[in-house]
């Protein structure tokens, strides 16, 4: 599971609702003089803004695959799902392109690396191809920020406009504690093309 929080991501993006905010607290974490690490976030408001027409243009359309099963298709060290989980969580399909009814309907990006690399509406081939453009655009530094962790270090991040992942360590070496809370969403995705009331 580690290695799959590698990869950037939006807490709870396979629930057709995904989730508002999170909460991480550092209990423990790892010494000053060992690299690794870190939660770095990226801003997708900024991503998208930092696009050029013709792709905005090109990602409006677009959804991208969102499951919790393929999951274990990346990290395929991970036991498998049970029925009941199965059941649960289908896969769902997400706008790639995400409005905010909130801030004045703002759109930005809104995908993930550790649910699927598939794009809804393009070839497989075509839709990883892309997958692993926008996974390079929203790494720029000038949209990231990352974290040092020290103790009882508090962060709070809006899931909606921000991805995040940890910077890889010696996980065999080292531990480190982080207690999370996950607030829930209260609609689904909008995008480009969604119903919007005013």
């Amino acid at each position: 599971m580690q290695k799959n929080n590698e990869r950037w991501h939006t807490d709870s993006s396979y629930r057709f609702i995904p989730s508002y905010l999170s909460f991480l607290y550092g209990l423990e974490v790892l010494p000053k003089n060992v690299s690794g690490g870190e939660t770095e976030f990226s801003n997708m408001l900024s991503a998208y803004e930092n696009l050029s027409k013709k792709f905005k243009e090109k990602f409006a359309p677009l959804h991208q695959v969102h499951s919790y099963n393929d999951i274990r298709r990346l990290e395929p060290s991970m036991p498998p799902l049970s029925l009941e989980e199965r059941v649960s969580f289908p896969p769902v399909s997400h706008p790639l392109i995400r409005v905010h009814q909130d801030r004045n309907f703002k759109y930005s990006l809104f995908f993930t690396a550790n649910t699927s690399q598939e794009i809804s509406g393009m070839t497989l081939t075509k839709g990883r191809n892309l997958h692993k453009w926008l996974v390079k655009h929203i790494s720029n530094s000038k949209f990231c920020y990352k974290h040092r962790w020290e103790k009882n270090d508090l962060i709070v991040w809006d899931n909606r406009v921000l991805l995040h992942r940890v910077k890889s360590y010696d996980y065999k070496k080292y531990r480190r504690v982080l207690i999370r809370a996950t607030v829930a969403g209260k609609i689904p995705v909008l995008g480009p093309y969604s119903h919007r009331i005013k």
